[in-house]
């Protein structure tokens, strides 16, 4: 059986409240770690990240997804949840958010995930990145479309700029998902990928050191234990 430690780290960064949030469920058998970045205004968005975490972690834990197709549906049902939530004339009324969440399977030792909007998550083994999730962004369909390149991304005008997001307004709903197995040494690192704001990420790994770059990674804990700032 895999063993893991989990860390979770949040700051507001420039802003007058934080529009992000994270958080994490485990059994004995399934982790699962969830990162939302809100947006739409007047504390619309720090709502809409909160009900996007609160909303995955608790279905989750009443009906685990065994699968990347199983979790791209729950991600769906989070999707309609917050278009309910909606008031118009309030804080909620245009109120949305990206989302990405992993699940690792500690007695089959695989990993699913899923993902909508810029908030990403990075997998690493040994230290080298073998694969990360794309942004559903105007400016990554430039970058694979060969107009920018990734080192013009930050600096672009419009690089906040979704394409997808759950409960979207001026754009379509969009999913990703896959699966891969896990190994010792393996480290998933998600992230808001905000512009305005420091990374706020969710680490989780295996044996090993935690990746490079990443923004005071923890101390040594036993597994399935969380730090949190």
């Amino acid at each position: 059986m895999l063993a893991l430690e989990v860390a979770l780290m949040s700051d507001r960064g420039g802003r007058k409240y934080n529009e992000d949030a994270c958080g994490h469920w485990h059994s004995r058998r399934h982790l699962c770690c969830v990162l939302a970045d809100g947006a739409g205004g007047h504390g619309g968005g720090d709502i809409a990240s909160k009900l996007a975490v609160q909303e995955l972690i608790g279905r989750f834990s009443t009906q685990p997804s065994e699968g990347a197709a199983e979790l791209d549906r729950l991600l769906r049902v989070t999707n309609d949840v917050l278009i309910s939530e909606r008031v118009p004339g309030t804080a909620r009324q245009d109120m949305h958010s990206t989302v990405v969440c992993l699940v690792i399977d500690f007695v089959q030792h695989r990993a699913h995930w899923a993902h909508s909007g810029d908030s990403r998550m990075y997998w690493f083994r040994q230290g080298r990145l073998l694969d990360r999730t794309r942004d559903h962004s105007l400016v990554q369909g430039l970058v694979d479309s060969g107009v920018l390149t990734a080192d013009q991304i930050r600096t672009h005008p419009k690089r906040s700029e979704l394409r997808s997001a759950l409960a979207p307004t001026t754009c379509s709903l969009a999913m990703c998902s896959c699966s891969a197995p896990t190994a010792c040494g393996s480290t998933w690192k998600m992230q808001c990928s905000s512009a305005r704001c420091r990374p706020q990420p969710i680490l989780a790994r295996g044996s090993g050191s935690w990746p490079p770059r990443c923004a005071r990674p923890p101390s040594t804990r036993p597994a399935m234990t969380t730090s949190a700032r």
